[in-house]
């Protein structure tokens, strides 16, 4: 069902869209609750990477998301940060 929504909304309101982050984010949360892992990192990584890119790094629904990414992938939230995708170039970290 979140997977046929997602559909919808790219149809209608485009790949690169905060309604397409949010149906990811929501796709991500099923996927991980039917223990579908790898599929759940995935999409959560992408609703990360679309949330970023369309309502910035500081908005409230990006920090969401990096924090349901961090509840898939195990990881403490306050060490959230966007993982780069494949259409991204890694940023260098700071030592």
């Amino acid at each position: 069902m979140q997977r046929r929504a997602f559909v919808l909304v790219e149809k209608y309101h485009g790949h690169f869209s905060a309604d397409a982050a949010i149906s990811l984010n929501n796709l991500a949360t099923t996927y991980s609750m039917e223990n579908k892992n790898d599929e759940a990192k995935r999409t959560a990584v992408e609703a990360c990477a679309i949330a970023t890119k369309v309502l910035g790094a500081n908005h409230p629904m990006t920090k969401r998301f990096l924090k349901n990414l961090d509840g898939i992938l195990g990881r403490d939230p306050k060490q959230a940060e966007v993982p780069p995708t494949a259409n991204q170039e890694p940023q260098e970290q700071k030592p």
